[in-house]
């Protein structure tokens, strides 16, 4: 078995990852759109990071496919640009819904008397803003030499600027997001553990969901870096096309297609009120058969 036959079984396993994926986003968005009492505001902020993923997941699995076995569609000189440019786009679509998750997540414990952060019109606006960051700060993969994308993709210079949108600004905003969470959080109970000892109680529940929060973010957001950082690296040490063979960064590929499992997974079991919904369907199911 030579490479070429190698690569195509490799493409194989992450499309069916991919599409499982995709399929399992779909399953988590549809009842909280179109059921009342799942449409809460953190519950549209998972909604909005299954979205994002679903579109990576879409994105990626059909050049995948397209890549591997009608390369002389996609590798044009009216496409080529446009497919890296998407490539951007997408994953910073991804991590940005995260980072949007821990902003809200921040505002609202910070300004927890102002009902405006708990509104479902400043979470979507929140929504909206994200989306159009995302699409405006990948536009620059446009200045990159058509000649150099033909060839082997991105230039140096715009390799580096994609590993910084994508990796190092979502790094050092969710550092500090993350951290002001956990000071302020810590902080506040300090202080009304020491003023009113007898609601000590009730503080430190609400600490300590707070806190499990911060650890659900963290953990997403360690997710996608341990995921798509070392293929952004390895796409700058490649940006000539002969740092790395082909075959092996098909198999570096497998990074993001396991991240995207884990963060669907994630997902689900997190969300307790959709995993009570799922469970009472079910029960109901066969009282409504017979």
């Amino acid at each position: 078995m030579n490479d070429a036959q190698v690569i195509e079984i490799l493409v194989c396993i992450k499309v069916i990852i991919l599409g499982l994926v995709s399929i399992g986003t779909l399953i988590y968005t549809i009842p909280i759109c179109f059921h009342r009492k799942l449409r809460t505001p953190l519950n549209l902020l998972s909604v909005n990071v299954s979205l994002t993923l679903f579109i990576c997941t879409m994105f990626w699995g059909i050049y995948l496919v397209i890549s591997t076995w009608f390369d002389n569609i996609l590798w044009t000189k009216k496409s080529c640009l446009w497919i890296l440019y998407l490539q951007a786009a997408v994953n910073c679509l991804s991590i940005y819904s995260t980072c949007i998750a821990s902003l809200n997540r921040l505002l609202a414990i910070v300004y927890h008397t102002t009902v405006l952060f708990r509104t479902t019109k400043w979470i979507l606006m929140c929504i909206v803003v994200q989306w159009i960051i995302a699409i405006l700060i990948s536009l620059p993969t446009f200045t990159s030499s058509l000649k150099h994308c033909l060839i082997s993709g991105l230039e140096i210079y715009q390799q580096l600027y994609v590993l910084f949108i994508a990796a190092c600004l979502p790094s050092i905003f969710l550092s500090i997001t993350n951290i002001s969470i956990f000071l302020h959080v810590r902080r506040s109970t300090q202080r009304i553990y020491s003023a009113h000892n007898e609601v000590n109680g009730t503080s430190l529940i609400i600490s300590q969901r707070d806190i499990r929060l911060l650890k659900h973010m963290i953990f997403m957001f360690s997710i996608f870096f341990c995921s798509w950082v070392p293929i952004y690296i390895i796409a700058v040490i490649n940006w000539n096309g002969t740092g790395i063979t082909y075959l092996a960064y098909h198999i570096l590929q497998f990074l993001p297609a396991i991240g995207f499992v884990t963060n669907i997974i994630d997902l689900f079991l997190y969300n307790h009120e959709l995993r009570a919904y799922f469970f009472q369907k079910f029960r109901e199911n066969p009282i409504s058969s017979t």
